[in-house]
């Protein structure tokens, strides 16, 4: 049930009452867009000097109508910038998600433990240099003896993953080769995986 409409902002407040599950997770998917739509529009508006009810009124509404939502329209313009270019506050909305919006950056990261009674440091230094002969975008650095981990930052998490586990490979088959000993301590996991950038997904 609607109990209130605030145009200037999109915000519709509902009453939940007698409303299934299914209802009310759509709802409050919706109301998330919204509350996003109508941040990019604030801080838009906030940039061109204009009052945000005033951008609502010259585009909001009319773009909310051809695309389904304003939020369908920022999602679109995410994908094509040029859907920005018919509007005198396109280069504001282009900065807005530009900055705001950017694609997220995976951090991956495995920990091992390498060791080499025979040869030593120089051993598990030729282990790792054979890695960056494969990987030079890896991050390798000494947590605490004989621990060591390995990082691939990129905008694919898959090809960041298959990285790291294809670093432990090689430092395990040379410590291996050289009489050496090596473990897993630490799987690849992923470090902060969450981004802006998916709030601008069509997920429909």
């Amino acid at each position: 049930q609607v109990l209130k409409v605030d145009r200037a902002t999109g915000y519709i407040d509902l009453s939940l009452k007698s409303v299934g599950e299914a209802e009310e997770k759509e709802c409050l998917e919706r109301a998330k867009k919204n509350k996003l739509a109508y941040q990019i529009m604030q801080r838009a508006a906030k940039l061109a000097s204009v009052p945000v009810a005033d951008l609502y009124e010259e585009l909001g509404y009319a773009r909310a109508a051809e695309y389904g939502s304003l939020h369908g329209y920022f999602v679109r313009a995410r994908e094509d910038a040029r859907v920005l270019d018919d509007s005198r506050y396109g280069e504001y909305f282009k900065k807005v998600i530009d900055e705001g919006f950017k694609p997220p950056s995976y951090k991956v990261r495995i920990d091992v433990d390498v060791s080499n009674p025979v040869d030593g440091i120089s051993a598990i230094r030729g282990a790792f240099m054979e890695v960056l002969k494969s990987h030079p975008e890896l991050e390798i650095a000494l947590l605490r003896t004989p621990t060591y981990s390995m990082t691939r930052i990129s905008p694919c998490k898959e090809e960041a993953f298959r990285a790291v586990n294809d670093a432990a490979e090689i430092v395990k088959n040379h410590s291996e080769m050289h009489g050496g000993t090596f473990t897993i301590v630490s799987p690849a996991r992923v470090y902060g995986e969450k981004s802006r950038y998916m709030l601008l997904e069509d997920r429909n």
